[in-house]
């Protein structure tokens, strides 16, 4: 089921403009409220917590898979061994920013205020007419994403962080 995730839309027309091309796309939304960042994007999305407890979290590297004829299978030489991977001098160097210190890990921070978009389970048509659509509102939001197999079960403040480190690095 598709749906758009919105965070952080306090500007009335901004947020206005944003669920108007969703209506016109017939997508679902939902406005998520500061005090909920800490919760997992498929949570806040409707989905069972129990679905979302084998998938990795930011700064665990899993093997990568991929599937062929409904069966997964990991390409050779792409592994590499998780629990090597949990401390920050383990991660590559162009990866490093993606990870969490170990001070920061459990740690209770204040609600990230940038506005942050996650679409869930949206077809090509839909993704594109909503891009496009807010494009020609004349909204540009940096920080968008889709909930892929990886990030469903981060926080929405795990993923905040995730796409301000890429978006940062991208313009540099």
């Amino acid at each position: 089921m598709a749906k758009v995730l919105l965070f952080n839309f306090q500007e009335e027309q901004r947020r206005k403009k944003v669920k108007a091309v969703l209506f016109r796309l017939g997508i679902p939304s939902r406005e998520v409220p500061p005090e909920e960042q800490n919760r997992r994007i498929g949570e806040l999305a409707g989905m069972p917590a129990e679905m979302l407890e084998t998938v990795s979290r930011p700064g665990e590297h899993t093997e990568p898979l991929r599937h062929h004829g409904g069966q997964e299978k990991r390409d050779p030489g792409e592994t590499e061994p998780a629990a090597e991977l949990h401390s920050p001098e383990a991660v590559p160097a162009d990866q490093a920013a993606y990870c969490l210190p170990q001070e920061e890990i459990g740690k209770e921070q204040a609600p990230f205020q940038e506005e942050m978009i996650v679409m869930l389970g949206l077809n090509a048509r839909q993704f594109h007419g909503f891009l496009d659509g807010i494009r020609t509102a004349g909204v540009r939001v940096p920080l968008k994403a889709m909930a892929t197999e990886q990030n469903i079960a981060w926080t929405a403040r795990e993923l905040h962080r995730e796409l301000a480190a890429e978006h940062a690095a991208m313009n540099q």
